[in-house]
């Protein structure tokens, strides 16, 4: 039985471009205090083996100080720590994992090719990326000896055919004879997995970095053993990035749409990154600008997105003898029709998209796109 970590897609370093510059630099700040944070649930757990399954730099151009940082945190973890390289941080000829000396109980794997270490009583697998793309399917062929124990960690796609980062099948893991494969690449925690006898999975990312990495973000913990595999997600990370939706309906006044906004926060300051989504039809100026301005003190950042739309009165031309007319007769019949609340908004929407096509106005969707 081992007792492991596994974490992956670190991505220190990384820009934070949708922030300002003093916040992004407070969160590359906090993506160190999270790295610090895992190898010390590592030491308090007592686990046997930490799996870093790749990107944990967002790029080769990582600060020297961070690859150092990195280096002498995970000196401090009291366990064999095995490190995938992945296609954001692969090891090549600039690589930052050539940039400093690491500690002796830190294994690189530099190879795509799949290397084995013999611990007692488990052996660990593993293999890196070498440049920005392995398109070679590696675990195709692999396959543990009868009998032996084994966990391998890596970075790459399963969700992917003919995938450019390290296809991975389903056939191929149920193939492999592995207790437990430690993957990265995909930034939500995807569940623990199986294949065969084999259990997989990704941690996600340990810190969001944007809107589309929603949710907890943490680490896989747990023990593997022949039969049994015993792990849990653990949540690390210092703040969520969240999308808060709102209504606007009949409010009348900004000021009363930055209180409705604010019933969607608590009390005291959110420690989350929020951007709230206004939608529905309003003739209310919306000034988001003012908006981000009134709340911002209650999250650590908050941007506001206008998807509202003009109120119009979409049946007033039904009884036109126009091609509008025709159109919008033939919409409310299937509106009269509809057999749900979903039905309907979506026959109205499409009525007042098309009715605004026939004026030859460029259509503002839900998304804030032109159509």
């Amino acid at each position: 039985m081992a007792k492991i970590l596994h974490c992956a897609d670190l991505h220190l370093d990384s820009p934070f471009q949708a922030l300002s510059p003093e916040k992004a630099h407070v969160r590359r700040r906090e993506q160190k205090e999270t790295v610090r944070s895992i190898v010390e649930l590592a030491n308090d757990e007592r686990v046997d083996l930490m799996l870093m399954s790749g990107d944990l730099f967002d790029g080769r151009d990582a600060f020297y100080d961070t690859v150092f940082f990195l280096a002498n945190e995970l000196k401090k973890a009291r366990c064999k720590v095995f490190i995938a390289p992945g296609n954001h941080d692969y090891y090549g000829a600039d690589s930052p994992y050539r940039s400093v000396l690491w500690p002796e109980n830190v294994h690189i794997f530099k190879s795509p090719r799949i290397e084995k270490v013999l611990l007692p009583g488990l052996s660990v697998y593993g293999a890196g990326f070498d440049s920005a793309a392995v398109n070679r399917p590696i675990l195709q062929e692999f396959c543990v000896s009868p009998g032996e124990d084994a966990v391998m960690v890596l970075h790459g796609d399963t969700l992917t055919a003919g995938s450019q980062y390290n296809p991975v099948t389903q056939a191929a893991v149920a193939k492999s004879g592995l207790l437990y494969l430690a993957l990265g690449h995909v930034h939500a925690f995807s569940g623990l997995l199986t294949a065969g006898a084999t259990v997989y999975a990704y941690p996600g990312c340990a810190e969001g970095r944007g809107f589309d990495e929603q949710g907890e973000k943490g680490v896989i913990l747990g023990e593997v053993a022949r039969n049994r595999v015993d792990l849990k997600f653990v949540p690390v990370a210092k703040r969520r990035y969240r999308e808060i939706t709102v209504p606007v309906g009949d409010i009348k006044t900004l000021f009363s749409l930055s209180l409705l906004m604010k019933e969607n926060l608590p009390k005291s300051a959110s420690p989350d990154i929020l951007r709230f989504i206004l939608k529905g039809e309003t003739d209310l100026a919306i000034d988001t600008a003012w908006l981000e301005k009134e709340l911002s003190d209650r999250a650590f950042s908050v941007s506001v997105r206008d998807n509202t739309l003009p109120k119009q009165d979409l049946w007033e031309s039904l009884h036109e003898d126009s091609l509008k007319g025709i159109f919008l007769k033939r919409m409310k019949e299937r509106l009269e029709n509809a057999q749900s609340d979903e039905d309907r908004e979506r026959i109205v929407q499409a009525a007042r998209f098309g009715f605004s096509a026939l004026k030859g106005e460029n259509v503002k969707t839900f998304e804030g796109d032109a159509v």
